[in-house]
């Protein structure tokens, strides 16, 4: 079973412009979901949270990935953050994004 990334907010520092999935999709160069890990599902252990990305608009890479709000589990939050640390998007058009995160 893969983790369920509902669409992203707007961050709280950017004025009320939502940013949906298909327009994050539209800037992601690289966007890999995390990988349920086996001892957390093995276990049932479930949860959500919001990762925050603060990406480097001059070249789009995250330089910073942060559990705005925990999964409620270690494992399943050091797996969000290093998988999104990874992602990519076009440069200039992104400088901190909320994404949304369920294991269930």
């Amino acid at each position: 079973m893969q983790p369920e990334v509902p669409e992203p907010k707007a961050p709280e520092s950017t004025p009320a412009i939502p940013i949906t999935l298909s327009a994050l999709k539209a800037v992601a160069i690289n966007a890999p979901l995390p990988d349920y890990p086996y001892q957390a599902k093995n276990a049932h252990i479930s949860g959500s949270g919001v990762c925050v990305l603060v990406v480097d608009t001059a070249s789009g890479r995250v330089t910073s990935a942060t559990m705005a709000r925990s999964t409620g589990n270690q494992i399943l939050d050091k797996v969000t953050t290093n998988t999104l640390k990874r992602w990519r998007f076009k440069p200039g058009t992104l400088s901190q994004v909320q994404v949304p995160i369920t294991y269930e």
